[in-house]
């Protein structure tokens, strides 16, 4: 009986690995100048072929040897097939003979050309090729199957499919013609052969699903549009655009880098910026419709062919007076610009005064006369009396700019440089929180601190972050260079973080009910990130030092100073992993509490529905330990204080039998699905 169990779990197994797809290895395969010109045996019916493999990027499956019929993949007993963005070509044969049921090339935008009889006889019963953009050639008897009568041409509307006789040189008028769309015999015995180019009266329209937006922006494009039009809408998912925004870290802009002929834009479009469509292939283009544009960022159509553009006139604007260039001089709506490094935004007759930002940044936000401005970098400010003004320009990674400039009844025109900040953000663009381990008396647990709103303390703004486990909010403050963080208690303000220290400088750190001068006693970099750590090992447990990180703030979290009178002891947070904008991008791989990033980090949940506090009694214990509360165990796991696991229990029980310890101090961790804790019990 045991061994037809056996035999049994044993189908089971490997039924439920197939189950998925087996990402190809440089075991399986070989490969020569990016194609995969053999396969080994296969570990799975199901393969994906992936972007990469050994670092060599997969662009196509070679043509059987010597012109035969022993396609590479040819009889593997493949069931499921995914192919990757990287794949140009499928060779003729590849993966005929198969089993294949299911064809992915949801990714294959980049697809070109696939091969005679490249999957027949095989039961496939439906193809999808709507993600295929770049696909020009299909070979004879591909899809031909007792399985599949036909499948639709692929491509973008208005090209033309033109097939010719298997064996034949391409003929000048081809046996047919057919239009994307249109259904064709699987086992037929042309070729198809994609018109390459589409034209300029007939562009390809993107679809929703071609670009990434964020609201009125585009900020991506998903994949290339080699040799072709194309036509922006005014809308996407039925938000109108009126934004191409930047990379400002990889100076590319939305549409740069993607082989375009040429573009048509929305005439809903305000702002084109920095590097919007560099270094494509495009030959013209034509803002005489676009009445709204108000900024041609800089660089936005350089590396094209192109050698002018014609500025259009603004009539959104009832003041519009012309456009300015990014050193000051001024140009009527009809001017020919053949400079593509500068950027060209629209001035008003009302304008006082013209604020030119110099910096690489995707907005900045200029404060002037109780008004805010956001700005691409050159911003008309309108209807100022005489007189002076301070105004103040943000922008993220960079220092807060301060200057004032004075009006005496003619356009003033200022530049203001911006200075990048010396050090990284600890905070994400959107929002923040953080996993800590807490300690208690005689236990721990684990917590997840989140961030709720901003709000003005004094005339400062502070973050407001958000305990999912005690009463209370925290309050904590950067400095505009992001070297300093603070932190509100009790109507004062304490330093909880300075990344200006150096070695043997000192730093008063508060714990204990008192707060004791530290010596900084090592400085050193990880990732070009700045660590500034203190001679100061906080508790008999044998934690790391206490540390400053750049870009993350502590590794003991932020909040590590939240009571007044400070209660070391009772309220000190080690930091276990941190997010930015719902991405995981610290983890703490101290000892036995590395990893644990569980507990639900960024949104508020009910307190009641996740309970994870555990209750043991008696401590010390003899013999049976008796566990509170079992409601959500996953697992109980045992360590000795040298991080060695003494056992593990992986079901939720009541009682422990600890008779066989040998006394001493152990860590009891209660794993739940709601989160973590640990427990120091002592054994006699």
């Amino acid at each position: 009986m045991k061994k037809w169990c056996t035999l049994l779990l044993l189908v089971l197994s490997v039924n439920l690995i197939n189950a998925q797809n087996y990402v190809l290895t440089a075991d399986d395969v070989v490969i020569v100048d990016g194609y995969i010109v053999a396969c080994n045996a296969l570990q799975s019916v199901n393969i994906e072929i992936p972007s990469a493999i050994n670092g060599q990027e997969i662009v196509g499956i070679a043509e059987p040897e010597d012109g035969g019929e022993g396609g590479v993949f040819r009889s593997k007993n493949i069931q499921s097939l995914k192919f990757s963005e990287t794949i140009k070509y499928i060779g003729s044969y590849s993966f005929a003979d198969n089993s294949i049921t299911n064809l992915d090339f949801s990714q294959a935008y980049n697809l070109d050309s696939i091969g005679n009889n490249a999957f027949s006889d095989n039961p496939i019963s439906s193809i999808d090729f709507s993600n295929c953009v770049n696909l020009s050639k299909i070979g004879s008897f591909v899809f031909c199957s007792a399985s599949v009568e036909s499948f639709i041409l692929p491509g973008i509307a208005g090209q033309k499919w033109y097939g010719f006789e298997l064996g034949q040189a391409e003929p000048e008028i081809p046996a047919s013609i057919s239009d994307v769309g249109d259904m064709v015999s699987a086992c037929t015995y042309l070729i198809y052969k994609k018109e390459v180019h589409v034209s300029e009266d007939n562009p390809y329209i993107l679809a929703d699903s071609d670009v990434e937006t964020s609201g009125s922006m585009i900020y991506a494009v998903n994949h290339k549009f080699i040799g072709k039009y194309i036509l922006i809408p005014e809308s996407f998912d039925n938000v109108e655009i009126k934004s191409i925004v930047w990379n400002s870290t990889a100076k590319a802009g939305a549409f740069s880098n993607l082989g375009l002929l040429g573009v048509t834009l929305p005439q809903s479009i305000e702002y084109i910026n920095k590097y919007s469509f560099a270094n494509n292939s495009i030959q013209s283009v034509n803002f005489s419709q676009l009445s709204k544009l108000k900024l041609i960022g800089e660089y936005a159509f350089a590396g094209n062919p192109m050698t002018y553009f014609i500025l259009p006139e603004n009539t959104s604007e009832d003041a519009f007076a012309g456009w300015i260039d990014s050193n000051g001089q001024l140009y009527n709506s009809g001017d020919t610009i053949r400079d593509f490094t500068l950027s060209y935004e629209v001035y008003l007759t009302e304008a006082s005064l013209i604020i030119n930002i110099i910096g690489d940044f995707d907005h900045a936000t200029i404060t002037i006369n109780d008004k805010t401005y956001i700005s691409n970098g050159h911003t008309s400010i309108p209807s100022l009396s005489n007189g002076k003004y301070p105004y103040t320009i943000e922008a993220d990674g960079y220092l807060v700019f301060y200057d004032t400039v004075e009006i005496n009844g003619s356009r003033q025109i200022v530049f203001a440089e911006l200075e990048e900040t010396p050090y990284d953000s600890p905070f994400g663009v959107e929002n923040s929180s953080y996993n800590v381990l807490q300690i208690i008396p005689d236990a721990f647990m684990t917590d997840s601190i989140f961030y709720v709103e901003d709000i003005s303390i004094l005339n400062q703004v502070y973050k407001t972050f958000r305990s999912r486990e005690r009463a209370g909010d925290f309050y904590i403050r950067v400095s505009s260079d992001y070297s300093k963080i603070y932190q509100y208690i009790n109507d004062a303000e304490y330093l909880v973080m300075d990344l200006d220290l150096e070695k043997n400088d000192t730093f008063l750190l508060h714990y204990e009910n008192s707060a004791d001068t530290i010596l900084v006693d090592s400085v050193y970099y990880v990732d070009s990130k700045k660590h500034v750590r203190l001679n100061f090992l906080e508790n008999e447990f044998g934690f790391e030092r206490f540390e400053f990180i750049e870009g993350l703030g502590t590794n003991h979290g932020l909040f590590y100073q939240n009571t007044a009178p400070f209660d070391f002891y009772e309220k000190w947070f080690l930091l276990l992993c941190a997010y930015r904008d719902g991405e995981n991008f610290y983890i703490n791989h101290f000892n036995e509490f590395s990893g644990h990033c569980a507990v639900s980090h960024l949104l508020n949940t009910d307190e009641n529905t996740l309970d994870c506090r555990t209750v043991v009694y008696p401590n010390p214990v003899v013999d049976i330990l008796t566990i509170n509360n079992i409601n959500g165990i996953e697992r109980i796991e045992l360590y000795d204080l040298s991080g060695r696991q003494v056992e593990i229990v992986k079901h939720n029980i009541a009682k422990l039998d600890l008779s066989y310890l040998e006394p001493g101090d152990y860590l009891l961790k209660v794993v739940r699905t709601a989160g973590t804790q640990v427990v120091k019990i002592s054994k006699w």
